[in-house]
């Protein structure tokens, strides 16, 4: 049982991580991508209906293979509630600080230095950051890694094998780090268990994607496309980095992502790399991280370190265990090396927090929140469309509209934009390769729409339009007699099909989409 100050620290990371998630989502600053879509997808599964994501364009289980969410849709038939993926995801990732704990008093028998690194595991900033950034099942990777690691040193191996099974159920690119991990458990108790988990975790991978594939109508994954740099299949991809080390390591190298790999590594106080073993089991996925054409993929402000963080983790136990070894014939005391190394780590990973405005703030590159009074004001609105009508919103808004059937991300269905499974929706992902029709055939597509109901808001976020874009899409929307403003504030305006028209235009005077932005747009802008 871990001590009280380590359940403590574990409940405060709960109450605060719980508060500040839910204040996002209160004031808009979750997003359609991801919280979105899994509210969506979660909600139908847990109404046992296909989880067709209209916000993304495609299967659920099409965009990645994550069948953690099963069970989690049977939670979410009792409470229907987005925030309930939220209280989830920051169970999951607090409940690691114990599986640290236990990892570590198992490996070097020192409460002290446990109570140490669970609390750096709570400081770490890519982990806040995954509690922070909407919800993923990727965050459950990371505490089912860590007690498997547990159970693993505990010889528990039912335990074992369920915890890396449901880590493998979280994303089918946790496949990558369980056929890395068959080699650690090779070097401890023999190659046939070794063999054994690697030869699951590859045909666990390679049976998602075969799935993924299935349910995208016969096409691989577009994800895919983040790596046409080095090949057009999975197999061509893995044959050119192996035939081609040096320009791949000149890719590794880049400053990007060399700084990414040091917003990794320094909050550990580097402690990692004495345990480079530990590091080589981390290759495959951190190159689909490092070799990814996808910016927030070298970023740790975002979801995709939730399966590196466990492994280091364990490399900091083992590094620690490394310098014990080093000093062991010195006249310095056990304790006082423990505690002078976890002191350090507990620092570092402090003042990471700290210097990368981690502490589960705000400070991340995602949108502005609105004010509360703006946020009250917004949700009335929302709650004027009915819930079981089609409706078309900006980005932020779908997070409170995506328990239905159908709601898209605006300017989809009208046109689409970062929907569906191609590279080109990938490309407009990140505001890139989107040409708007022209206003004829433009207007054509909404005046031909079933779509009920349209709420937008001017700023801060467009996506995944420009703002230029953006200005043109919407401007033609206002020009297009079968929708009609029915209520227009500040910088949101909600239309809904066969309203009054002409009525509507004169709601929007003396609002701020009277910008002449939005009327001089007649014609697509240049991309």
């Amino acid at each position: 049982m871990p001590p009280g100050i380590v359940l403590l620290a574990v409940g405060f990371y709960v109450a605060w991580g719980i508060r500040c998630s839910f204040t996002r989502y209160e004031r808009f600053g979750a997003m359609a991508y991801d919280l979105g879509i899994f509210v969506q997808g979660v909600w139908l599964l847990s109404r046992f209906q296909t989880p067709f994501i209209t916000l993304r364009g495609l299967n659920l289980f099409a965009d990645h293979f994550s069948p953690i969410l099963l069970p989690i849709a049977l939670i979410y038939h009792i409470f229907p509630d987005p925030k309930m993926l939220l209280v989830l995801q920051t169970l999951g990732l607090a409940s690691g600080a114990i599986a640290v704990y236990l990892l570590t008093l198992s490996r070097l028998r020192s409460q002290l230095l446990g109570i140490a690194l669970a609390l750096a595991y709570l400081f770490y900033p890519a982990l806040q950051w995954i509690n922070l950034f909407d919800f993923h099942p990727d965050a459950f990777i990371t505490p089912f890694l860590l007690f498997a690691f547990v159970a693993l040193e505990k010889r528990r191996w039912k335990a074992f094998w369920s915890l890396l099974i449901g880590a493998l159920a979280c994303k089918e690119s946790c496949g990558l780090v369980g056929m890395m991990l068959g080699f650690y458990v090779g070097a401890k108790d023999g190659w046939r268990r070794g063999l054994a988990v690697s030869l699951f975790s590859v045909t666990w991978f390679l049976t998602a994607l075969k799935i993924m594939q299935w349910l995208n109508g016969g096409h691989p994954s577009a994800y895919l496309s983040l790596y046409h740099a080095y090949g057009n299949s999975l197999f061509g991809i893995v044959a050119y980095l192996l035939l081609h080390p040096l320009h791949v390591l000149t890719i590794v190298i880049s400053d990007q992502n060399l700084a990414y790999l040091g917003d990794l590594l320094y909050p550990l106080a580097f402690m990692p790399l004495l345990a480079p073993k530990i590091l080589a089991l981390l290759v495959p996925i951190l190159l689909s991280n490092l070799l990814a054409d996808r910016v927030q993929m070298h970023y740790v402000g975002f979801h995709y370190s939730a399966p590196i963080i466990p492994l280091l983790m364990l490399g900091t136990v083992l590094g620690i265990e490394r310098v014990r070894e080093l000093f062991q014939n010195y006249p310095v005391g056990q304790q006082f090396t423990y505690g002078l190394l976890g002191g350090g780590v507990l620092v570092c990973a402090s003042m990471a927090t700290h210097l990368m405005g981690a502490w589960l703030g705000t400070t991340l590159p995602y949108p502005p929140m609105l004010s509360e009074a703006q946020s009250q004001k917004v949700r009335r609105w929302l709650r004027q469309i009915p819930p079981d009508a089609s409706v078309s919103a900006q980005s932020a808004l779908t997070t409170w509209l995506a328990q239905r059937e159908r709601v898209y991300v605006f300017p989809n269905p009208f046109q689409a934009a970062a929907w569906g499974n191609s590279a080109q929706a990938l490309r407009n992902e990140e505001l890139q390769d989107f040409h708007a029709l022209p206003p004829k055939e433009l207007q054509r597509r909404f005046a031909q729409s079933d779509v009920e109901y349209v709420v937008l808001n001017i700023a801060p976020n467009e996506w995944p339009l420009t703002a230029n874009n953006y200005a043109y899409m919407v401007s033609q929307l206002f020009k297009t007699p079968a929708y009609g403003v029915i209520q227009a504030s500040g910088d949101f305006v909600l239309l809904r099909r066969g309203a009054d028209h002409r009525r509507g235009l004169r709601l929007l005077q003396g609002t701020a989409w009277q910008n002449p932005i939005f009327s001089l747009c007649s014609s697509p802008p240049e991309n």
